[in-house]
């Protein structure tokens, strides 16, 4: 399992992550807003995910955790 490290909120309804060791960004189209610990993300907006993080894309909610 690799741990999401570092989250970009690109557009308005797309939700780029980016998993530790690994070059390239993943998309995840998102319906609603990004939000990480409960602030909404702007656009272009990138952020380090930290242990214990809350990330929410749309409906769907992650806490970050260790790498196991």
């Amino acid at each position: 399992m690799k741990t999401l490290t570092h989250c970009r909120n690109r557009f308005s309804e797309t939700f780029m992550f980016h998993f530790g060791g690994h070059g390239s960004w993943a998309r995840l189209t998102a319906q609603g807003a990004v939000k990480l610990n409960g602030r909404v993300m702007g656009k272009d907006e990138e952020a380090h995910l930290e242990t214990g993080d809350i990330l929410k894309v749309g409906r769907q909610e992650w806490v970050i955790g260790e790498e196991e």
